[in-house]
């Protein structure tokens, strides 16, 4: 067999030894004729057991017997490309261990001959990485499944008991009415609207369990979306004299009902927190930019002081009581997850008295232009 030919140029060894990944130059018949330093590092060889030896004593055995038609193959049509792209590639070690890697090939047109120089990456440390974080989301996607599954029942389970607290303080209206002195009669009172608010955080409690499941991805017409929020709420439009401002809204790929979800909770919100005798002016848009739809929600209410912004998008956290403005706390807690559902971003800009904007984006990628 034809002795290793020599790189000719100093200048091309010192190159080669500057490289920060291993570098094997092989020649046609897989004879080894130069590596440098990153080389004897990583495979635990010095470079003189390496050079003139074939290329194959790098390679694990189970591999072996498959490389050299592959090589073959290479120097029938060499050019710069990835060595087994898509298929998982392992080096060996002097001391026996195998190792996951990378590989990319060069040809090198020499007076000699062609070369070909191999540029070898160890990728144990992504390949771990690339484990964890698989095991990591399939642990957290079943601690997801069982917290959702959880919601739902114990939602379930409580809805029962609730409609018994109702059906017996109904009957104690109707047969005790006489009965009972003012007091009571507030105390029965107390008990009916309790429980209806407990029905409608149950609701909502399991609208937000359910958001991501089962989902239908379609067109979703956000003009359409925005004319179905309006219809549905006309009742408050009316009694609180809101007025709209709305631009031209994009066509996106999404699920209806999440998309939906979305606007009617920040145009409630807006309706909702308006300023004591200020009819509410909205004003829904959206930006075309250049990777994403912004969509904005604007209006003209109390606003938001600026340490409690961090905290209005953590389920049940409310900034009122009760009395002065009903909710659950589920509402701004269900578009966070909606919005990251679409791998967007949410947040809010808010001056106290003189209103608030929500913005949240849908990248393009989910997108389809009108």
């Amino acid at each position: 067999m034809d002795q290793p030919p020599l790189i000719p140029s100093l200048h091309a060894e010192a190159l080669l030894e500057s490289a920060p990944d291993a570098m094997v130059i092989v020649n046609k018949f897989g004879q080894i004729v130069l590596v440098n330093a990153q080389t004897e590092k990583l495979f635990g060889y010095n470079r003189n057991e390496l050079i003139g030896d074939e290329v194959e004593k790098l390679i694990p055995q189970k591999y072996k017997h498959q490389h050299p038609e592959h090589r073959k193959h290479y120097f029938a049509d060499p050019k710069v490309r990835e060595m087994g792209a898509g298929l998982e590639l392992y080096g060996l070690r002097k001391d026996g261990t195998e190792f996951p890697v990378e590989i990319s090939l060069s040809p090198l047109k020499l007076a000699e001959g062609i070369l070909v120089s191999a540029a070898i990456r160890d990728i144990s440390l992504q390949k771990k990485a690339a484990l964890d974080l698989k095991d990591y989301a399939s642990r957290l996607e079943l601690s997801n499944r069982e917290l959702e599954q959880f919601a739902y029942v114990a939602s379930h389970d409580l809805q029962e008991p609730l409609r018994n607290i109702t059906n017996y303080v109904m009957i104690l209206n109707l047969k005790a009415n006489d009965m009972l002195d003012d007091e009571a009669k507030g105390f029965l009172d107390i008990i009916t609207r309790s429980t209806e608010r407990m029905k409608t955080l149950i609701k909502e409690l399991l609208d937000f369990s359910r958001i991501g499941r089962n989902r239908v991805i379609e067109k979703v017409d956000c003009n359409e979306v925005f004319n179905d929020v309006i219809a549905d709420i006309d009742v408050v439009i009316r009694e609180n004299e809101a007025t709209f401002k709305v631009g031209d809204l994009p066509v996106i790929m999404g699920n209806k009902v999440e998309i939906k979800q979305l606007f009617q909770n920040l145009i409630a919100n807006a309706i909702k927190f308006k300023r004591p005798d200020v009819p509410p002016i909205i004003s829904v848009n959206c930006e075309n930019k250049a990777e994403e739809w912004e969509f904005s929600v604007s209006d003209n209410g109390i606003g938001i002081k600026q340490d409690h912004l961090s905290k209005i998008f953590l389920i049940f956290q409310r900034l009122h009581s009760e009395e002065k403005y009903p909710g659950t706390g589920i509402g701004l807690a269900t578009c966070k997850k909606i919005v990251e559902l679409y791998e967007g971003r949410i947040w809010v800009e808010s001056s106290p008295g003189e209103g608030t904007t929500f913005f949240f984006t849908i990248p393009k990628a989910n997108a389809i232009p009108v």
